[in-house]
């Protein structure tokens, strides 16, 4: 736990020379954002190796609540076998993991 709340409050370090916010989100997308986490996430929120809002380039395909580890598959998955050396706690899951997968398939298809 230590490790990942060091990972989470470099992540959120912000710097003015090196800006990894989406400098604008259209409304389509900050109406998701709040719809998905109650609020749009602030330029400080990071998933403890990613700032969030560093991931909002074009259009936004999914949203929930993960880590980076999760996204690349790296979750616990009793059941299977599988269980991860470092979680969140975030309660993501194969289901959740193929979900997230088929939006971004989707979202990466679309209009071709």
């Amino acid at each position: 736990m230590s490790l990942f709340t060091t990972l989470y409050g470099l992540t959120a370090r912000s710097d003015e020379q090196y800006p990894c916010a989406a400098p604008v989100l259209d409304e389509d997308t900050n109406q998701r954002l709040a719809a998905a986490f109650d609020r749009v996430p602030g330029v400080r929120a990071n998933d403890g190796v990613v700032p969030v809002r560093s991931q909002l380039w074009g259009r936004l395909a999914s949203t929930g609540y993960a880590d980076h580890l999760d996204v690349l598959g790296h979750f616990d998955a009793p059941s299977t076998g599988h269980v991860d050396w470092l979680t969140s706690g975030s309660g993501f899951d194969k289901a959740r993991f193929e979900a997230m997968l088929d939006a971004v398939y989707a979202g990466m298809t679309r209009g071709t």
